[in-house]
């Protein structure tokens, strides 16, 4: 049996996020902080590859005792004050 390690959404749920400066749709709009593995699934990439990131800084990380968790809303922040050029 497979565990749901998102907080608050699944994987597969999507929400529409309105912003600002855009609307997108995302799986994990709804969740502030999501486990590494979740967050690996989410957004396509190997787990192995996420943590290995994340132990580099590449992600910002919340621990809470043993767990781990990507700070999804931080992710979204950041990426929304990044200027975006084609």
């Amino acid at each position: 049996m497979k565990r749901n390690t998102a907080l608050h959404l699944s994987n597969t749920e999507t929400r529409e996020v309105s912003t600002e400066k855009s609307s997108i749709r995302h799986p994990f709009s709804g969740a502030p902080v999501m486990t590494r593995e979740a967050f690996a699934a989410a957004i396509g990439l190997p787990v192995t590859v996420l943590v290995a990131q994340a132990e580099r800084g590449y992600w910002p990380e919340l621990r809470v005792g043993k767990r781990v968790f990507i700070n999804v809303e931080l992710v979204r922040k950041r990426a929304l004050e990044q200027e975006f050029s084609l």
